[in-house]
């Protein structure tokens, strides 16, 4: 109905102005100014309880997996709908690929991210002095300010050089989580079912390498920061998505997260201060700096900004690499003709492993950088990505006012069969540059983001994840003797069950 109205609309406008209306952005202003603001269709709502009444008597809603209620809603109403909960901001969730295409690039020039609000509330309500009103670090700040950390600092997170000095680091990690869960697997050659703080151990070790800026050798500390890790991971989606009384009193939750936090902080902030000493110290002239150390010689950054982009770094990069890995091997383990393909790869690549992985290496793994994209459109960790809308827009018929907030959902796409050919079938080869399958639709898959708001720290994240994956699988073999996992989300989408894989070492390959 709507595409009616507009047609004819546009063609009064048309009539009425002349032919120089005629071009697509002209149409579209048309379009839009005569377009009235409306509310996007969504479970029925009431006066103070929003749609929460529609939403626990809907048989798809399952608190652990409210994923699974998102795809019900864009099955019900459409490629948009609207929830108003309490106590959190009414949300617009869009599906269509040229509505996430328009909240981008609409966007692009000032994207507004509302995103872990309890960090922030963290930050203010912190007795330490360290933190300062108005600045809480490059994941929540806005603006102009958050623009000043983000410009300087992009730069040397996606350099290839940069992120390349790491890999000696990441490779020895990696090696030593290999020979770790292997010594710890019982008879029957299972992993033990706390696996996954295995991997969110190695996640941990890894961004400790940028952010602390060094290897974490001793247990003690390891045992130290992997709690204070998962007590804000395990809070945060908590704290996000639960009933939000922290905005008002200090809950005990908050004050864990908190206390945990700058408890980060202060290791950081040492770390920060110790490269800084070196780098006084240091004859430059021939150095390859790394992220920190390039951060400390750029002269528009403080003490506090960097401090606060590592501590950022450290929370957005370990949960988020440890779950994807987690569903690597998971899609790896029930898929092994999949499997194979990249036993073949590896052999060919690294021929006897017993040397370093260099650059040279991760350049060649066309197929494992492949699985890894593969498994993000199975299992999209982030599920969406929220905006903020700077002007009135217009998105599949429905005219927005300036500030609504938007999430842009990754999941229904995912298993959408006009976008990606058998997407429920495990196919890597799909994202060959030939694309064998068909092609795929810009926007049809964004675990990463888009824009000048992207993850910063992709590249270091695909180099973790490239090298765990070649140093598991080109020595073993993994298999799943269990029933089908069914992710949970909070925050982000994580595995439901032990991750109890059977691991076996390879037969000897000849290379």
């Amino acid at each position: 109905m709507f595409a009616l109205v507009r047609r004819s609309l546009v063609a009064e406008a048309v009539v009425k102005n002349g032919p120089a209306l005629m071009s697509i952005s002209n149409i579209t202003t048309i379009t839009q100014d005569l377009v009235k603001f409306e509310r996007p269709p969504g479970p029925k709502q009431w006066p103070l309880l929003g749609c929460l009444p529609s939403i626990l008597t809907n048989k798809a809603f399952d608190k652990e997996r409210i994923h699974l209620f998102w795809n019900d809603c864009v099955k019900q109403y459409g490629p948009i709908f609207q929830l108003r909960v309490p106590g959190s901001p009414t949300m617009n969730f869009i599906s269509n690929i040229e509505d996430i295409e328009k909240m981008y690039k609409t966007t692009f020039d000032n994207p507004i991210r509302p995103i872990a609000d309890s960090f922030k509330v963290a930050n203010q309500r912190c007795p330490s002095k360290f933190y300062k009103e108005g600045e809480y670090g490059l994941l929540n700040e806005q603006g102009d300010n958050w623009w000043r950390v983000r410009r300087q600092v992009q730069p040397h997170t996606m350099k290839p050089a940069v992120v390349a000095q790491y890999l000696p680091g990441m490779d020895q990690i990696s090696k030593e989580f290999v020979e770790r869960v292997k010594n710890q697997r019982d008879d029957n050659s299972e992993v033990h079912e706390d696996f996954i703080k295995e991997i969110m151990q190695w996640a941990v070790e890894n961004v400790g390498l940028i952010s602390y800026n060094k290897m974490i050798e001793t247990t003690e500390e390891k045992q130290e920061l992997i709690k204070a890790a998962d007590t804000i991971l395990g809070n945060i989606g908590k704290l996000e998505y639960g009933l939000q009384l922290w905005r008002y009193i200090q809950t005990p939750r908050l004050k864990e997260t908190m206390q945990a936090r700058d408890f980060m902080r202060r290791k950081i902030d040492k770390s920060v201060l110790q490269a800084k000493e070196s780098l006084e110290e240091d004859d430059l002239s021939n150095k390859n700096m790394n992220i920190l150390e390039e951060l400390l010689k750029t002269p528009e950054l403080s003490h506090r900004d960097i401090v606060m982009f590592m501590l950022d770094f450290n929370m957005a990069g370990a949960d988020t690499t440890a779950y994807t890995v987690s569903f690597v091997m998971y899609l790896l383990s029930i898929n092994p003709e999949k499997q194979a393909i990249l036993h073949q790869e590896l052999d060919k690549v690294l021929g006897d492993g017993t040397g370093e992985l260099t650059p040279a290496h991760l350049a060649k793994l066309t197929y494992t950088k492949a699985v890894v994209k593969e498994t993000l459109r199975v299992f999209p960790v982030a599920m969406g990505v929220v905006r903020q809308l700077n002007n009135d827009e217009v998105f599949s018929g429905y005219k927005l006012p300036k500030g609504s907030l938007m999430f842009a959902m990754e999941y229904p796409n995912c298993y959408n069969e006009k976008l990606f050919y058998k997407p429920k079938e495990f196919l890597p080869e799909r994202w060959f540059r030939s694309r064998p399958h068909g092609p795929i639709q810009n926007y049809a898959s964004f675990s990463f983001s888009r824009g000048t708001r992207s993850c910063v720290g992709r590249r270091v994240s695909e180099q973790e994840i490239y090298t765990i994956i070649a140093r598991l699988f080109h020595q073993h073999t993994l298999e799943w003797k269990y029933e089908k996992l069914n992710p949970k989300s909070h925050l982000l989408l994580h595995p439901d069950l032990p991750l109890k894989f059977t691991m076996k070492e390879r037969e000897k390959q000849n290379v």
